[in-house]
């Protein structure tokens, strides 16, 4: 690589050599746990920092080969001179330096703050989330002390993460203190937005998603147009389709149906820069509008060319075909035409077994009650009656579990005993 080990300064080698030594540690648990680490250490060692790297009981391997010590030494310590003979990075883009000097524990602050970042948005943390609050909201705590939080990328998408987490996983509780965070430590949305664009617009769009749990559009509005004027349409990606679907949510709110589907338009039409998830939930939301202004065939429209597609390979393809065609079969059924909504309520019936995860608690109740619907009119009365006792059991079995309101059981349970008792007078 054009630099001899002789190049790397007598005061550096012992420290480097200490580091080799970890990396050919022979237990796992001796070793350094990731690259990041060991790049803070060699970080350490430009800086003239001591090492706290424990002697472990490397000498017997070193006896045992010593060709192939001699030679990974002397690789690394080339490796290390190209490292140690760059330039240090400018001072005033490093993050904010703790007061001892010492920029290890900012380094591994922000370490730690990008794995929590990936557990959080990869979604793995449903099985411990108290443990899961806990740790994120220590690190919150830890940057915000360090001037970490809200001045570096990381340390902003970790509090957008984090109040996301929040806000999803722990109801009212978990969106007040998802509030409180927010006034506190988020500045004017410019501020965020010149740290970095990505984090700062996810973070913005938290600040977007709560006043929405609140009925409150026209402020969820008002940040949305800052997102748009600083150019959130351009960036693609989740940021761009989560912005989307809560400016259509607000204005819908705001009883605004035509602005609220050229919200959708506008991203729906970029399918190059949006995840696949997000443009197939974007598309059933575009639909949902155009049944609810009574345009039914329009929005059969929008979702003809996704129904009796290929089967779903993934939880939120299965999650989009059972979407449109409940709907699509809604939107027969409301223009008098019950042949053509039954293949699709059936196909949509279909997918609540394979894939229970990938559609609301409900929505095995509602795709049977559709279904008996489209039975009557064609004239299947024994059928209907059939799907009707179908979604009234898992009515009764979701309320029984406690994954069902109960109200949504009193007002459906009554409903559908009634179809039943009409379509089989005498039965029980």
């Amino acid at each position: 690589m054009g630099v001899e080990p002789g190049c790397v300064p007598a005061s550096q080698r012992k420290a480097l050599v200490a580091i080799v030594e970890r990396c050919l540690a022979t237990s796992p648990e001796d070793r350094f746990p990731s690259a990041a680490e060991l790049k803070a250490h060699l970080d350490a060692v430009v800086a003239g920092d001591p090492l706290p790297l424990p002697r472990r009981r490397r000498a017997a391997w070193r006896r045992r080969q010593p060709v192939a010590a001699v030679a990974i030494v002397v690789a690394v310590l080339a490796a290390a001179g190209v490292y140690l003979a760059q330039p240090p990075a400018d001072p005033q883009a490093r993050s904010v330096q703790p007061a001892r000097g010492n920029a290890l524990p900012a380094d591994n602050l922000l370490l730690q703050a990008e794995q929590m970042v990936a557990r959080l948005e990869a979604n793995v943390v449903k099985s411990d989330l108290p443990a899961t609050r806990s740790a994120a909201a220590s690190l919150v705590e830890a940057l915000d002390r360090e001037q970490l939080l809200s001045t570096t990328p990381t340390g902003l998408m970790l509090l957008a993460r984090y109040t996301q987490f929040l806000n999803t996983a722990f109801g009212a509780e978990g969106r007040d203190e998802s509030d409180a965070l927010l006034a506190r430590r988020v500045e004017s949305p410019e501020t965020l937005l010149a740290v970095d664009p990505t984090a700062g617009a996810m973070l913005l769009l938290e600040t977007m998603f709560l006043p929405l749990s609140r009925n409150q559009p026209d402020a969820a509005l008002a940040i949305s147009a800052v997102l748009e004027e600083h150019g959130i349409l351009p960036m693609g990606g989740e940021p761009v389709g989560r912005w989307a679907m809560l400016t259509s949510e607000a204005l819908l709110r705001s009883g605004q149906l035509d602005e609220a589907f050229a919200t959708l338009a506008k991203v729906v039409d970029r399918p190059g820069e949006l995840p696949a998830r997000w443009r197939m939930g974007l598309l059933a939301d575009q639909a949902m509008i155009r049944e609810q202004q009574g345009r039914e065939e329009d929005a059969i429209a929008i979702l003809r060319p996704h129904l009796q597609a290929q089967p779903p390979r993934s939880k939120d393809e299965a999650h989009f075909a059972y979407s449109v065609h409940l709907q699509a079969g809604r939107c027969f059924l409301k223009l008098g035409r019950p042949e053509e909504a039954m293949p699709l309520l059936q196909h949509a019936v279909a997918l609540t077994e394979p894939w229970p995860e990938a559609v609301p608690p409900d929505a095995t109740v509602v795709a049977w009650l559709l279904l008996g619907e489209a039975q009557e009119g064609v004239g299947d009365p024994a059928s209907a009656a059939a799907s009707y006792r179908t979604a009234l059991a898992n009515l009764r079995q979701l309320a029984s579990e406690g994954n069902l309101p109960k109200d949504r059981l009193t007002q459906l349970g009554p409903k559908l005993q009634e179809r039943i008792d009409r379509l089989e007078p005498g039965t029980i």
